[in-house]
C-alpha cells in the first residue's frame, strides 16, 4: 500500500479537502476526541450550564466514514518534514506522501486546544463562565475586532453589573476589515447602549496572558490596567508551533501561489499560509478544493495551479454578519452576504426577505428599506439558526 495524504486539521478545510478524490489514502488528525462549534464561544463562555450544545463527543459525528480515510483523534506533536513523518501525541509515527496542514488561528480559551480532553476543556468554559459572569467585575477584552466585540457583549447580557473595557491598539474598532463608515457608525453607538468602553492601548508582550483572576496589565508607555478578569479575544497566530521553524513564516507556512511550502514541496497549507487571505468560512472552503486538487497534481507529478480568490469567496474575507450579544438585548447587522440576499434584505427588511423563505422560524420583521440590523435582526437570525448557527452543528464542523 502507497502511503497516505496526511491532513492535520478540522472543520471547513477537512469537509472540502475529503470531497476531492485523491485516488490516494488519507489520515485525518483531528487533535481532540470531541468537535466544538466555537463560533459560539461568546456565548457557551457566558452560559457555561450551555456548553454540552455546542459540542459533539461521539467522534462518529464529526469524523465521516469515507473510503480510503481513516481518523485519528489526537493532536500532532512535531513533523519531520525531511524524514516526511507525523509524529502524535501518543507518540504514534505516521509517513506521509504529502502534507496538509489546515489547523487553524490561535485563540486561546476561545477555541479548545489541540490536545486537550473533553473533561479539561469543560472545566476551563466553567471556569471562565464563572469569572466573566460574577457580578460586579472589571471584565478587560483586549482586542476590537468582531470577536473581541462579540465577546464583550455577550459578557454585558450575562453580566449587566460587570464595568467592560476593551482594548484596541488604534482606538478604533474593526480596523482590520474596510467597513463602511455607518457601519462602525452603527457598532460604536450599540457599544455606548451597552455600556462598553473602548480605550486605545497596546499590551505589552509580558501582560498577554489570559488571567480569571486579577491582574495588573501592563500596556505600552507604561500605565497599568487593573482587571479582575483579562481575556485576549483575536486572533495570535496560527495553530503550527508543532512545526519547524524553518516552514515558518512567524506562525505561517511559508507558501508560493499555490498553496506549497516553498521549503517542503509535499507539504500544503489551507488557511495558514502566507497568502495572506485570512480564515472566513466562505473562503476556505474554495481554497480547501483548490489545495486537494494541487495535492492530486503533485501525486501525479503534474504542474500546480496557482489558487486564485473567486470574487464569490472574496466576501468571506470579513464577517457577513456583525453580532453583539446573542438574545435580547442584543443586536446584529447584516453586512457583507452575497447577492441577491444583501439588497434583497435591505429592501425587503431581514428576515422578511424572500431568499430566507424557506428557513422557517421567521419571527419577526425587519425595517424594509433600511440596514438590516437590531433587535429584530438578531431575533431573525436566532429563531433561524440560534446561537452561532448552532442549529448546523455538528454537520457543518468538521
Amino acid at each position: 500500500m502507497s502511503l497516505p495524504v496526511v491532513l492535520v486539521g478540522g472543520g471547513v478545510a477537512v469537509n472540502s479537502f475529503l470531497k476531492a478524490n485523491l485516488g490516494s489514502p488519507i489520515v485525518v488528525v483531528k487533535g481532540n476526541k470531541f468537535q466544538e462549534w466555537n463560533m459560539a464561544a461568546s456565548y457557551y463562555l457566558t452560559h457555561p450550564s450551555e456548553y454540552s450544545r455546542f459540542i459533539a463527543a461521539d467522534t462518529s459525528a464529526f469524523s465521516k466514514a469515507l473510503p480510503n480515510v481513516t481518523y485519528e483523534h489526537e493532536a500532532a506533536a512535531e513533523v519531520d518534514h525531511e524524514a516526511k513523518v507525523v509524529t502524535l501525541q501518543s507518540g504514534k509515527r505516521i509517513a506521509y506522501r504529502a502534507l496538509v496542514i489546515g489547523t487553524g488561528m490561535n485563540i486561546p480559551i476561545i477555541s479548545a486546544k489541540a490536545g486537550t480532553s473533553l473533561e479539561a476543556r469543560v472545566a476551563e468554559v466553567n471556569k471562565w463562565g464563572s469569572a466573566l459572569t460574577s457580578p460586579s467585575k472589571k471584565i478587560v477584552i483586549n482586542g476590537a475586532g468582531a470577536i473581541g466585540l462579540e465577546v464583550a457583549a455577550d459578557v454585558r447580557l450575562a453580566n449587566p453589573s460587570a464595568d467592560i473595557l476593551v482594548l484596541s491598539r488604534s482606538g478604533g474598532v474593526l480596523t482590520s476589515h474596510d467597513y463602511p463608515a455607518e457601519t462602525i457608525a452603527s457598532v460604536l453607538k450599540e457599544l455606548k447602549r451597552l455600556n462598553i468602553k473602548v480605550l486605545k492601548a497596546t499590551v505589552t508582550q509580558d501582560s498577554l496572558a489570559p488571567s480569571s483572576t486579577p491582574k495588573l496589565i501592563k500596556v505600552v508607555g507604561g500605565s497599568v490596567i487593573e482587571a479582575d478578569v483579562f481575556l485576549p479575544a483575536y486572533q495570535q497566530g496560527c495553530n503550527t508551533s508543532f512545526l519547524n521553524a524553518s516552514l515558518l513564516d512567524q506562525t505561517y507556512i511559508k507558501t508560493n501561489s499555490s498553496l506549497q511550502s516553498v521549503v517542503a514541496k509535499e507539504v500544503f497549507a489551507i488557511g495558514v499560509n502566507t497568502l495572506g487571505i485570512g480564515f472566513a468560512a466562505m473562503e476556505l472552503g474554495p481554497q480547501s478544493l483548490a489545495c486537494a486538487s494541487n495535492v492530486k497534481r503533485f501525486l501525479a507529478g503534474q504542474p500546480l495551479k496557482p489558487y486564485v480568490v473567486s470574487k464569490e469567496s472574496a466576501l468571506g474575507l470579513k464577517p457577513a454578519m456583525l453580532k453583539l450579544g446573542y438574545g435580547k438585548g442584543g443586536w446584529m447587522r447584516i453586512d457583507n452576504m452575497p447577492q441577491p440576499v444583501q439588497t434583497c434584505s435591505f429592501i425587503c427588511g431581514w428576515p422578511c426577505c424572500p431568499c430566507f423563505a424557506l428557513c422557517g422560524g421567521l419571527t419577526c420583521c425587519g425595517t424594509p428599506c433600511a440596514p438590516a440590523q437590531g433587535q429584530s435582526a438578531m431575533d431573525g437570525f436566532m429563531g433561524m439558526f440560534g446561537p452561532a448557527g448552532i442549529n448546523a452543528f455538528p454537520e457543518n464542523s468538521g
